[in-house]
């Protein structure tokens, strides 16, 4: 399945067998996005993607809820066949993940983890410089929390 997603922020909790992940199961491709919920799951279990495949790409995103499975389990995307994982981000505290992809058959080009402490509040502009704080993104200090799009501030 080909789809992109664009500025989107999910915060929901997802369960699933396979190719779960807290934006999207399988395929496609993710742009300037953040997947804050928790994913559970058995098989190609990824805090942003279960399953990237060879349409699709992830770019200036990043995953910080808990990633739980068995196999490929990976802070971004479970398992990435071929396509290229650039310029994004996992919370390696909060994921419980070292790993950006559990199975890597692609590129990883500028893909960081990072502590919880570096994603949020002021830090984050610093440590995820390869988001756009200028035009995409706002950090969140009031509470401390990680970035967010500046099209959903109120």
């Amino acid at each position: 399945a080909d789809f992109q997603v664009v500025e989107t922020v999910a915060s929901v909790d997802v369960t699933g067998q396979e190719s779960a992940g807290g934006l999207a199961g399988s395929g496609g491709s993710v742009r300037q996005s953040a997947a804050i919920g928790d994913v559970i799951g058995t098989v190609r279990i990824g805090g942003l993607l279960g399953h990237s495949g060879r349409s699709g790409d992830v770019t200036q995103s990043f995953a910080c809820g808990e990633v739980t499975g068995v196999q490929n389990v990976g802070g971004l995307v479970g398992w990435n066949t071929g396509e290229a994982i650039t310029t994004s981000y996992w919370d390696e505290d909060a994921t419980d993940q070292s790993e950006a992809i559990g199975d890597n058959e692609g590129d990883l080009i500028d893909v960081e983890g990072l502590s919880t402490e570096e994603m949020q509040g002021e830090s984050a502009r610093d440590t995820m410089s390869s988001l756009n704080f200028d035009e995409t993104w706002t950090t969140q200090t009031d509470p401390t929390d990680y970035p967010t799009l500046r099209t959903l501030q109120s």
